[in-house]
């Protein structure tokens, strides 16, 4: 995680979130590890509450990118 975590650009927005499966990463996993965009973070213990707060700050010509698991991925749609 730390090396892909490395590769992310500094001036986005991300927000963390675990879902509900066992291999899930918890959130203060995700907290530790993102020092470099601490400013840009934000973390949420529900799925759904994270999409819908990343969708609030998205505007029309914003890209929302959903990556993690298709355990994830199920909790959203």
């Amino acid at each position: 995680m730390d090396q892909i975590i490395k590769l992310f650009p500094l001036e986005w927005e991300y927000f963390f979130t675990e879902f509900k499966n066992n291999r899930s990463t918890k959130i203060d996993v995700f907290k530790e590890k993102v020092k470099l965009i601490k400013n840009k973070s934000h973390f949420f213990s529900d799925t759904l509450e994270a999409f819908e707060a990343a969708q609030k700050l998205n505007n029309k010509e914003d890209m929302l990118l959903v990556f993690g698991s298709f355990f994830l991925l199920e909790e959203i749609i």
